[in-house]
């Protein structure tokens, strides 16, 4: 998962967390969060509470658009336990498919080369620049002049080609450093502890 989409979640489950000053804090972690395809209605929590044999109480929580949404006709309810396991088992089949959601190691800085990147897309923007101006010169000058006028625009030319050639080797490089799983990620610790 991108770091910009993970960190809303990780706020959003903060805030639902213990301590975090809300009244409701414990106990709705997905709350706001699942919708049932059917209706597209928002699944709101839900507590069923019920005495036990022994006087103790226990408590249910439940994800429903049935309670809040009276235009669904049929209803639907999931208990909380189900939905974080069926939301465990969407991310270890995610697991599998891919490892490109891992970022790159630490170690691998990666501002170096993208200031290098950025350095020559304005190299390259001027050396365009001066290519226009030497195909102007050129079209513009005397005939006594047109040929010293071409050698110059094809020596621009060549400039601005070098440019370009380095900033797409430049570029698929960062793309490549930046699509490589980190060697340090243990996927079965990772999902041994989705499993917890």
């Amino acid at each position: 998962m991108e770091r910009e989409r993970w960190e809303p979640a990780r706020s959003v489950l903060d805030a639902r967390s213990f301590g975090s000053g809300n009244r409701n804090a414990r106990r709705h972690a997905l709350a706001g969060i699942l919708r049932r395809s059917a209706c597209g209605a928002t699944l709101q929590a839900q507590v069923t509470r019920k005495t036990l044999h022994d006087g103790m109480r226990q408590d249910y929580w439940n994800y429903t658009c049935k309670v809040y949404n009276p235009g669904c006709t049929q209803g639907y309810s999931i208990s909380e336990r189900r939905a974080l396991a069926e939301l465990a088992e969407h991310i270890a089949a995610r697991l599998d498919a891919t490892h490109e959601w891992v970022e790159p190691e630490a170690g691998d800085d990666l501002a170096p080369v993208e200031e290098r990147i950025e350095t020559l897309t304005a190299d390259l923007t001027a050396a365009e620049r001066k290519v226009r101006r030497a195909h102007t010169a050129w079209v513009d000058t005397d005939d006594d002049l047109a040929t010293i006028a071409l050698e110059e625009l094809h020596r621009r030319r060549d400039a601005a080609r070098q440019i370009a050639d380095q900033l797409d080797t430049l570029r698929r490089e960062h793309a490549t450093a930046l699509s490589q799983p980190a060697e340090s990620i243990d996927v079965a610790e990772l999902r041994q502890l989705l499993d917890g």
